[in-house]
């Protein structure tokens, strides 16, 4: 959906479906809402899943419902890290929804809009996604017989990366399998055109290679930090990727080594046959190129660097989290602590020793997030579709804004926006040149002002190193740590493999630590 949309906590009212409580909407599209939701168990067992939930008028469209079974279906049989587990399909009244793991992190879409990750990461995220596709590609029915499954949107939109470096495919909404009851029609092309193969967009058989090329285009657009194929409109769009000539990401990207640029533009063979066999094959490529970089990209480089492009988000998402806690504590009160039997669905009205209770709890929980922190990943504290920044052509994504809940206790005094905020950028090596909107600045950059819905578009070069490109939201304060990484070294001709034993670590605070620990 274009333009931006509030997370806020949902009305009480809103907030119960079936055994799940939803807290906030995070994304909107065409089809379905998807929502962070708690579930609840016996001794306090607690949960944080997401949930898609189809629109209302869509509940009596079969055509629709077999498709959202279909998603379901299909994506509960494939058990990969690289892939976005779902839970269960269930129907709540005349609703159906799918509840799925929620991975708290960005979209790729919304991590290239904000930075260019470095080459080694590149690769890494590809190789990811890579691996979790074929798990799907692979897949089998209880007779061992192939499903032949082809995921047919694969995009930045549905790559999903968290905030501690785990790298998952998600949205099988219109892939094709040999199980799926519901059958495209003919004149259908379901996908996003500017990631789609040349035969998905002529209606001709597609089968794994359709997804390669896809990834080839999704591979060829973070190293260059431009768009391939997307044009005006959707006939302009389909005729770039029918016809245009596609150059080597080594042109616009320089870094790019000779190697990545030969599988990216092996992915992006218009005839199926010149690609590779298999996406497992093109895996096994990207590895070959990390190895003869020297170079070891492991999940805590790219947490790393998620952390560095969205401290910022990282932060708001925490304060909703307290908020949701904060609303929790007074709608479902504790022993003891009596509610007004006249107060309104919205909310319980606090007495002064209430409210001070709920503060009080309030500091108290707080304490246990920010001890949390550093453990964040482990609660996987993001689902499935955690849509985050939107890509102006791409409606299933919304952009979080995190405002004041005005909903859940109305009597509570509204949190007044920030009169100021402040924004600090600091990157090492200290002879970093920073350049804000085209305009050389100090390192570090330091700003305080008025907060309002633009960005800053920042750029960071040094003698030496991989120039990196931000988008810096001026809504909320923020503060960027980051370090620049060295120019990967051109591999010596006829340098293919390591010696058995040795191994070469990449440091850990190559890519910074946000938190200057």
């Amino acid at each position: 959906m274009a333009g931006q949309q509030a997370l806020n906590i949902l009305p009480s009212e809103q907030q119960e479906f079936g055994r799940y409580h939803l807290l906030c909407r995070f994304a909107t599209g065409g089809m379905a809402n998807v929502y962070l939701a708690r579930l609840t168990g016996t001794q306090g067992f607690e949960k944080l899943v997401a949930i898609k939930r189809i629109h209302e008028h869509l509940t009596e469209d079969d055509a629709f419902l077999q498709m959202f079974v279909d998603e379901a279906r299909l994506s509960a049989r494939i058990s990969h890290p690289n892939v976005v587990q779902v839970i269960e399909l269930g129907q709540v009244g005349t609703t159906h929804y799918i509840a799925m793991e929620y991975v708290e992190g960005e979209s790729l879409a919304a991590l290239m809009r904000r930075a260019r990750p470095p080459i080694p990461v590149a690769v890494r995220i590809i190789a990811n996604a890579a691996s979790g596709l074929h798990a799907a590609h692979t897949l089998r029915d209880a007779s061992d017989e192939p499903l032949n499954v082809v995921h047919r949107d694969v995009s930045p939109q549905n790559i999903l990366v968290s905030y501690d470096g785990a790298v998952k495919v998600a949205d099988f909404g219109v892939a094709r399998a040999r199980s799926n009851v519901h059958t495209t029609s003919l004149g259908q092309v379901k996908g996003k055109f500017a990631y789609m193969a040349p035969e998905q967009i002529a209606m001709d058989d597609v089968d794994a290679r359709t997804d390669i090329f896809a990834l080839g285009i999704v591979a060829w657009e973070m190293i260059t930090g431009h768009r391939l194929f997307k044009a005006p409109n959707d006939a302009a769009t389909v005729a770039k990727v029918r016809e245009m000539e596609i150059l080597p990401p080594s042109i616009l990207a320089p870094q790019c080594p000779p190697p990545l640029a030969d599988i990216v533009m092996t992915c992006l063979q218009r005839e199926p046959d010149l690609r590779f066999n298999s996406i497992q094959e093109m895996e096994d490529a990207l590895e070959g190129v990390l190895l003869d970089m020297e170079t070891t990209v492991q999940q805590r480089h790219v947490a790393a660097m998620m952390r560095s492009a969205f401290a910022d988000r990282i932060d708001a998402k925490r304060q909703l989290m307290v908020q949701c806690q904060q609303t929790r504590e007074v709608i479902i009160a504790p022993s003891g602590v009596g509610t007004d039997p006249s107060a309104s669905m919205a909310g319980p009205t606090m007495t002064q020793g209430q409210a001070e209770l709920a503060a009080l709890r309030s500091r108290r929980w707080t304490f246990f997030v920010s001890l949390g922190a550093v453990a964040v990943a482990a609660l996987v504290l993001g689902g499935v579709l955690v849509y985050v920044g939107t890509d102006p052509g791409t409606p299933e994504e919304t952009p979080v804004k995190l405002e004041p809940n005005r909903d859940i206790v109305p009597q509570a005094p509204a949190v007044a926006a920030p009169k100021q905020i402040k924004i600090l950028v600091r990157v090492s090596p200290a002879q970093s040149t920073i350049t804000v909107d085209g305009k050389q600045v100090a390192n570090p950059f330091e700003l305080e002002r008025a907060p309002s819905e633009r960005e800053l578009k920042v750029n960071i070069d040094a003698p030496g190193h991989v120039a990196q490109q931000l988008n810096v939201p001026l809504s909320q304060s923020g503060r960027w740590e980051i370090s620049l990484v060295p120019t990967p070294v051109e591999p010596r001709p006829g340098r293919h493999h390591k010696k058995k034993g040795h191994r070469h670590k990449l440091d850990d605070d190559l890519f910074g630590d946000p938190y200057g620990k």
